[in-house]
Order: C-alpha cells, then structure tokens, then sequence
C-alpha cells in the first residue's frame, strides 16, 4: 500500500544472527547482505545508516524508561527501532518509518517479531514528509538524524504535521564533516515554532550527546 508517497513494507527477510542492547534482540545484519552500499554508515540519497545501532538510540531507549509512553507512537528513521519496540511493548501502537525498505525488512520487522513474539505495528519505507495521512501521534522519536542541516526541514515538516503530543530527538551536539547537531536543530526547531529544550545531556570522552524535546506551540 501507498502511504502518499511512503511504502508499506509488509514482509521481513529473515535474519538468524541477534545481539542483544539493554534487554532488546536486535538482528545482526552486513550491508551487503541486503544490496546496500558496502562498508558504508552513509550514501547520502541510497543509504542513511539503519543497519547500524547508533549510541543515541540507545540514550533514547534510556530515557522511555523514565516516562510514561504516548498510545500512538511515530519513530522516524527507525533504523533498528528499539526505541519503538519498546513504546510497543508497554502497550502503544507503533508506527516505523525509515528511508530503506531493506532496513525494515531485515532489522526493523525482525526485532519486533523477537521482542514482541510477533509481527506488530507499520512499517512505510521513503523520504521525510508532511504525515498528516497517518492521523496524529502523542510521541515522535527519532535518533541521529539531524546530523546534516540540508535534512531539518523535511524532518520538522513530518514531526509538525503529526505530532499531537511531543518528540523526544536523540542526537550529537556537533557532527563534525556534516554539520548538523544540537544547537543549529534547536534553533531551526524554534523558528518553525516548536517549544525546544535539552531534556537530557550524556557526556562521554569522544562526544556529547543529548535528547531534545519539542513541543508544538
């Protein structure tokens, strides 16, 4: 099914090899097994890194466990999607979005069927856009996805069109090379209207990382 412009992707590829990350399985899949680029985390308009569990995913995962979870929940380039998994498995109806329908094929679907004994939830494959077709969501998340300023607004425009609660986006403060990064996403954020602020700050010897939240306004 067309989701105007996002594809539905209802079948996985099965995967045999999972790791686990904070008590999730989550598959453990080679970019070449699925025809995506090799030895890649990035091809700009072919792949954006969902086979790779990114540390900001799992600050986010961290972070669910402190709050209480939204019915309706939206997890724009899910990659893996244990953040949503785990919305899921505290009772919300999840949505997963990623630009690579091999993505969701071999990680996303995979891991929910793991984690959740089965087959649960959406999976629409394609670029950011206006997602007021899939009705409002109480919680957005997103993880490492702000790290090139050229993806803000296609991002803002799919949190603002649907979002009827708030989103929570994990991130680096500077992504060196690209760009993007906490200040220049808060400041993009506000002028598109949003209440934004750093609910969240994880310093490490090689990065600071955060979780901005934004609320509509």
């Amino acid at each position: 099914m067309n989701f105007a412009g996002l594809v539905e992707v209802n079948t996985p590829k099965e995967t045999r090899t999972f790791q686990e990350k904070e008590g999730l399985k989550y598959s453990q899949v080679d970019n070449t097994e699925v025809g995506l680029p090799p030895n890649s985390d990035l091809e700009p308009g072919k792949y954006e890194g969902g086979l790779r569990i990114w540390e900001c995913s799992i600050d986010l995962l961290r972070y669910l466990k402190t709050i209480r979870v939204p019915q309706r929940v939206l997890e724009l380039g899910c990659g893996h999607g244990l953040p949503g998994i785990y919305c899921m498995q505290q009772g919300a109806q999840v949505v997963f979005q990623d630009f690579n329908k091999e993505v969701l094929e071999y990680a996303t679907m995979n891991n929910v069927k793991a984690n959740c004994g089965s087959l649960e939830g959406t999976f629409l494959a394609g670029e950011w856009q206006d997602m007021s077709h899939l009705s409002k969501f109480g919680l957005i998340l997103s993880s490492e996805t702000i790290y090139n300023p050229v993806n803000y607004q296609k991002l803002l425009t799919a949190i603002k069109s649907s979002c009827e609660g708030f989103a929570l986006i994990a991130c680096k403060a500077f992504y060196f090379g690209v760009g993007g990064g906490s200040e220049s996403f808060i400041k993009e954020a506000q002028n598109w209207g949003f209440e934004a602020e750093i609910v969240e700050e994880i310093q490490e010897v090689a990065s600071t990382r955060h979780i901005i939240k934004l609320t509509p306004t």
